[in-house]
């Protein structure tokens, strides 16, 4: 095993570790890394990647400037779900509660200094170049609610997926 994939699975592992915390009895969270290969553009990457799942969907892209600002966002957004009472008060009592601050990532900063030593982790394995959003249409069943990225650097390039289901 090369160091690239070492980083590239330690990034998978602590994304599915995220998953099983986010969880719920009636609804699952799938949050993945897969590695992209070939040598081609990166929507055509991604696109390939989920057109050989989803042959006849449609696949749009954007790119994104700034990647750590809108990928930590997300990132935020999706991994701390458990946690964000504030954000929807009405499934609060789904939700982990914070008792005598005894849990570091019910932080903020502590939340933020983890994104970004995940984003910093991220651009170490990849030397990223190039990002993008992906989105997909498609008649079959992908997730109730999702956000893919694709990145590609000096070396290799990823498809990130962020999505839940019932």
């Amino acid at each position: 095993m090369n160091n690239y994939d070492y980083k590239i699975g330690k990034l998978n592992g602590i994304l599915e570790a995220f998953q099983w915390v986010n969880s719920k009895t009636n609804y699952g969270y799938d949050f993945t890394i897969e590695i992209l290969s070939g040598n081609d553009d990166l929507k055509k990457l991604a696109t390939d990647h989920l057109k050989h799942l989803y042959p006849n969907a449609t696949v749009h892209s954007k790119p994104i400037e700034n990647w750590r600002d809108e990928f930590s966002k997300k990132l935020q957004e999706w991994l701390f779900e458990y946690i964000q009472i504030d954000i929807d008060p009405l499934n609060s009592h789904n939700k982990l509660q914070h008792i005598n601050s005894g849990f570091t990532l019910f932080d903020i900063k502590s939340r933020e200094h983890f994104i970004n030593n995940f984003c910093d982790d991220l651009e170490d394995a990849l030397g990223v170049v190039e990002v993008i959003s992906v989105n997909i249409e498609t008649d079959e069943w992908y997730e109730a609610y999702w956000h893919d990225f694709a990145f590609k650097g000096k070396n290799g390039a990823v498809f990130i997926h962020l999505g839940v289901s019932d």
